[in-house]
């Protein structure tokens, strides 16, 4: 990932996808997924048919929050990675890291029915 344009497409990644439900397509996620919640794989699927992200890791005794920073911090080099490019400032870079901890706090705790939002870049 070397371009802004790659940034922000991963920033929507990481909101998931939400045709696919309460489950939103764990798979760019689930190596921290199995770290953080230490579940199988195929106890999160079931899990996730009626459960959010947040109430899953509550259920084991994690603080979602816990899982949020986690994702972020798997993330986030991503953003250091187009920074060092020069195509984005400091401030730039702290604004996008805002912007993936809010997706995946949406991601968590999304309940499947509020709208999937669309990132389209930092505001001017």
């Amino acid at each position: 990932m070397t371009t802004e344009a790659e940034l922000i497409a991963l920033i929507q990644e990481a909101y998931g996808d939400g045709s696919l439900d309460l489950h939103r397509g764990h798979q760019p996620v689930q190596d921290v997924l199995d770290e953080v919640l230490g579940i199988s794989h195929d106890e999160l699927h079931v899990r996730m048919q009626e459960q959010d992200l947040a109430t899953v890791a509550t259920d084991i005794g994690v603080d979602p929050q816990t899982l949020i920073d986690a994702l972020v911090e798997y993330w986030s080099p991503a953003i250091d990675t187009v920074l060092a490019t020069g195509e984005i400032t400091e401030t730039e870079g702290g604004q996008y890291r805002e912007a993936l901890e809010e997706a995946f706090e949406f991601r968590v705790t999304w309940d499947g029915q509020e709208a999937m939002p669309t990132f389209a870049g930092l505001s001017a």
